[in-house]
């Protein structure tokens, strides 16, 4: 038991370093998922889109790679999180015009959390739509080597 306990210190592992891994999940947790991680989400896609009108354009950009749904779509995610916190205010004075604060507290925590929401389905979709190329790259290559 006691030659575990010195493998683990020889590692490195010490209660310092546990402390130092608490505080850090706390952080993540607590300050960076609910209040940075959103604002982050929604700035890389506003530079996405700041960077597609720089390259000339959609109708450029789409006509230029070989998965024209894929870059359209990734494109639309980006501008559907772009203008959520745009819009997001807006929609919430409106819906607090006529409803509760409890109303107006779930509204605030959708809009604000709606980059994460949807960058997590661009990349579900995005993963998906890699991997279906890839199993086609595949089938071609083996029907070829046949």
């Amino acid at each position: 038991m006691t030659n575990e306990n010195s493998n683990i210190n020889d590692n490195g592992l010490t209660g310092e370093k546990l402390v130092s891994a608490v505080v850090s999940f706390l952080v993540l947790l607590f300050v960076y998922f609910p209040f940075v991680f959103p604002v982050v989400l929604w700035k890389k896609s506003t530079l996405s889109l700041a960077s597609l009108h720089e390259k000339g354009g959609i109708f450029k950009t789409i006509a230029a790679n070989d998965f024209p749904f894929f870059t359209w779509y990734r494109f639309a995610m980006d501008a559907l999180i772009f203008i959520s916190y745009i819009a997001g205010p807006v929609l919430i004075v409106i819906w607090s015009m006529n409803h509760e604060l409890n109303g107006i507290i779930s509204s605030i925590v959708f809009f604000w959390f709606m980059p994460v929401m949807l960058t997590l389905l661009k990349e579900i979709f995005g993963y998906f739509a890699y991997h279906a190329n890839r199993s086609k790259e595949i089938s071609d290559n083996t029907k070829r080597n046949s």
